[in-house]
């Protein structure tokens, strides 16, 4: 868990009492190891990566009706709202057999995700640039 909103820390840290974690042996092993320097330049490169990923998602799906995309600190996952009238079920299978665009249902994540869809933006420029494309003819033929 990493946030710097001491509100949602406190509150990921009660949703998450009473879950197992543990690690496995491989990834005991491997983390000193992506965590040094050999892999500096993976990290440096793939945050630029990622941050020119985020801004393109925010800047194309906060222009989008009904759509609000987070402000997002740390995460490839981003949880944006929908306000298309649409319960989020139901727009997520919506989206992926009317418009081919795959989103996960945010009331799959709790009531509070109700209106919201998860969104993994860890991909290439060009397949999430298809998918925004996709994205936002759906949200004008929806919204």
């Amino acid at each position: 868990m990493a946030t710097t909103n001491k509100a949602m820390m406190a509150e990921m840290r009660k949703q998450s009492t009473g879950i197992q974690r543990g690690s496995n042996t491989l990834a005991k092993a491997i983390a000193p190891v992506m965590l040094g320097p050999a892999t500096d330049y993976w990290r440096r490169d793939m945050m630029k990566h990622l941050t020119k990923i985020r801004s393109l998602c925010a800047k194309r799906m906060n222009g989008m009706k009904g759509v609000k995309f987070p402000d997002l600190e740390g995460t490839y996952v981003p949880f944006p709202r929908f306000d298309l009238g649409i319960p989020s079920k139901e727009l997520a299978e919506r989206l992926i057999k009317e418009h081919k665009v795959g989103l996960s249902a945010g009331i799959g994540f709790g009531p509070r995700g109700e209106n919201h869809l998860r969104i993994c933006i860890a991909t290439s420029e060009a397949i999430m640039k298809e998918g925004l494309d996709r994205l936002e003819s759906a949200t004008k033929k929806l919204g």
